[in-house]
Order: C-alpha cells, then sequence, then structure tokens
C-alpha cells in the first residue's frame, strides 16, 4: 500500500501483496498524532505509519471474517473492508480493484474476498504483517519497494508505503 495522494480530506493509494500491485486504497486524512492521541479527529484520522500484524476475525458490523489490525495506537478495531470514499473508513484501510488516486475507489468486494482468501491460505502458517512507512519526495521520483525484512520465522507483508510529498488541495 503506497499512500501516494493526501488532500486533507481522504488518502489515495495502492495496496502491494508481497511487492505486486494487490488493489487501490482509500483512508481517512494523514495526521500527525501526539501524546495520548492529540491531534486525532475521530472517524477522520488514518492510522499512523508503523508495522501492524493482520488477523482474520469476525466482524460483528459486517456479519463476516475480514482482516484486522492489531496493536494500532490510538485506534481499536481497524480493518481493512471495501468502500468508496474516506467517508466509508472511520479509520480503517479500503480496498478496491479500481481508483482515480483523487478522492474514490470502487470494485471492492472482489479485492476484499481475494485478501481475506490469501490470509486464510497462510495465517496458520505464518504471521501477516502490514507496513506503512515514510519515503522522502526524492525517493518517490523512482518508487522501489522496501527491501523484505530478514526474520527467524516466515512472515508474509502488505507493504504499505508514504510520501512526504502533499498535494495542494482546494479542499483544506
Amino acid at each position: 500500500m503506497v499512500r501516494l495522494v493526501l488532500n486533507g480530506k481522504s488518502t489515495l493509494g495502492k495496496m502491494y501483496v508481497n511487492n505486486e500491485f494487490f488493489a487501490y486504497t482509500c483512508e481517512d486524512t494523514v495526521r500527525e498524532l501526539g501524546p495520548n492521541c492529540k491531534g486525532k479527529v475521530a472517524h477522520e484520522t488514518a492510522i499512523s505509519y508503523g508495522k501492524y500484524e493482520v488477523i482474520l476475525s469476525f466482524s460483528n458490523r459486517f456479519q463476516r471474517y475480514l482482516p484486522l489490525l492489531l496493536n494500532v495506537p490510538c485506534f481499536e478495531g481497524i480493518r481493512i473492508h471495501g468502500g468508496n470514499t474516506a467517508a466509508d473508513s472511520e479509520g480503517c484501510i479500503l480496498v478496491g480493484a479500481e481508483g482515480d488516486l483523487k478522492t474514490r475507489i470502487w470494485n471492492c468486494a472482489s479485492k476484499v474476498a481475494s485478501l481475506v482468501t490469501l490470509i486464510k491460505s497462510v495465517e496458520k502458517k505464518e504471521k501477516i504483517w502490514i507496513s506503512m512507512e515514510k519515503l522522502s519526495v526524492e525517493a518517490t521520483r523512482e518508487f522501489v519497494m522496501p527491501k523484505k525484512e530478514k526474520t527467524v520465522r516466515k512472515t508474509r507483508s502488505i507493504t504499505a508505503v508514504s510520501t512526504n510529498k502533499k498535494r495542494k488541495a482546494k479542499h483544506v
């Protein structure tokens, strides 16, 4: 997941699974969160950069199994699910087969189903992680996926990378 467009109302990007493009993404606005989560706007703030373990668990809200991110500072119940705009997010990561990299994504059901199937196929054998990292503006001119970490046990990763470059937004 590469956070490409930070426009003040939403964050659009692309998700990569094992360094291959998987889906378009949509999140709430990225905000710098201070001590005690200062700066967080409820239901309008994307999760912070970092590395989070992902599991499948039953969602009472969606009445099905969905990916859940564990130990996300300042947030609870962060899931990866379908939706079209940041208004559908409440802090979660939305995925879709198509996106305009401006304000929305669409054709979400197939990507959510594929991600759930992928996680089911490996979750008993290895841990699954999502990583969100910042890249310098210079590094974004020629995007290179981060190198895989060497670990003792097997892991599967969903990579999320962000730029420090913010687009000028008319909405801010």
